[in-house]
């Protein structure tokens, strides 16, 4: 269920396009140039300062700060303190703020991290993505199993409030027995966090030509299913609780930050291919770091392009991305759209306890809902409740 006091408080990313390697699965914006980074750090800067000048009233509020990328440990301390301090002019940054880094075994200084910490970072996210060395292979990951490992451990030495670990499943050829292992050796290195994603073979990564090319073959959904189910059972068994579709979090440690993206909390976000959200408008920097460069230079923000949010998008949207999380607040969604989300429930499924879990206040996902959201929100969002609105909009 939502937290309340999400609403209260604004998130802001900051999107570090830096990396030693591409990994072939991704699909986030970045590059491996990495002498440019002094010159992106002055730019972001300037970006932020910007941002600021096209504003004319008080400070806004965030209890969230996310560094992702990329691979934002490139940069040193001295480089995000410039960051940190550019933002401390323009947000009023609450006490207790959350304040992320993404970064990568074999690429951590170990002494910058400690400096990281005295700059106010207090959760790592690590992609691991997994313990076995012939995956990593696969992936293309810079790192070994054993660095993965020691990285975790320095990390909980240093003592930060979370630490946050990625791991991938449905790698081609996979089986249960070695992701298993991989969920082991996990819940034993106890991280506070740990996303869990299925792989995906998006359309421009050397992932999906080789997948084109039939050097790699998908697993079959029956198999993956299986994956998921696995994940979902052990980690919940072992004190995680499955908080979102990819997510689980030991108690009180769910990301705050991710949480603002599923229940349209604003976000103010920057560098090149970053988005943000705020009062029904989205809108998003160029994906291309030469091309973001020189609009800061121009004294311009580096917007590519906006769009504002009609009644029924935000409708669609807030069951799509409610239901990947902790589920729909009945009452609000009556309050908000004039829709008995129940009755839209009731209508497209003959069984709803098949697939969700329904009280007098939450309407969410149980897990073969999770597994099947795609085709579940599809139901929902065509019904001539919604579909109604939709022409009204």
């Amino acid at each position: 269920m939502k937290n309340d006091k999400l609403t209260n408080f604004a998130g802001v990313y900051i999107h570090i396009p830096f990396c030693v390697h591409k990994c072939s699965y991704c699909d986030f914006y970045s590059i491996t140039k990495l002498n440019s980074i002094s010159n992106f750090v002055k730019k972001v800067v300037k970006e932020i300062q910007l941002f600021a000048q096209k504003r004319d009233y008080e400070k806004i509020e965030i209890d969230t700060i996310y560094f992702g990328g990329g691979t934002p440990s490139l940069l040193s301390p001295n480089e995000l303190e410039l960051i940190f301090k550019e933002l401390e002019k323009i947000f009023n940054i609450n006490n207790n703020t959350e304040i992320t880094l993404e970064s990568n075994p074999g690429t951590i200084d170990r002494q910058f991290l400690k400096d990281y910490q005295s700059l106010g970072i207090n959760r790592i996210s690590l992609g691991v993505q997994s313990f076995d060395d012939d995956e990593l292979k696969f992936l293309q990951r810079i790192h070994t199993a054993s660095e993965a490992i020691e990285t975790i451990k320095y990390i909980q030495e240093i003592n930060y409030t979370d630490l946050s670990i990625d791991l991938i499943f449905g790698l081609p050829n996979q089986n249960l027995t070695k992701w298993k292992r991989n969920l082991e050796l996990a819940v034993e290195l106890e991280p506070t966090h740990i996303s869990a994603y299925n792989l995906i073979y998006e359309e421009g990564t050397t992932l999906f030509k080789q997948l084109k090319q039939g050097k790699v073959r998908k697993l079959n959904e029956e198999i993956e299913e299986m994956f998921f189910y696995m994940t979902s059972e052990y980690f919940n068994k072992n004190g995680y609780q499955h908080y979102e579709i990819s997510n689980f979090a030991k108690k009180n440690h769910k990301s705050r930050h991710n949480q603002k993206y599923w229940y349209h909390v604003p976000y103010y976000s920057f560098g090149p291919s970053a988005h943000s959200y705020a009062e029904n408008v989205r809108y998003w920097n160029i994906r291309n770091l030469d091309k973001y460069i020189k609009a800061i230079e121009q004294n311009k923000l580096p917007i590519e392009a906006s769009e504002t949010l009609s009644e029924n998008e935000i409708l669609i949207e807030t069951i799509m991305l409610q239901l990947r999380a902790e589920g729909i607040n009945i009452n609000e969604f009556q309050q908000k759209f004039g829709i008995d989300i129940i009755d839209v429930i009731k209508r497209q499924f003959q069984n709803p306890n098949e697939y969700f879990v329904i009280d007098k206040k939450i309407a969410k996902l149980n897990l073969k809902g999770y597994f099947l959201i795609n085709e579940i929100n599809l139901k929902l969002i065509t019904d001539k409740k919604i579909q109604n609105i939709s022409k009204l909009s």
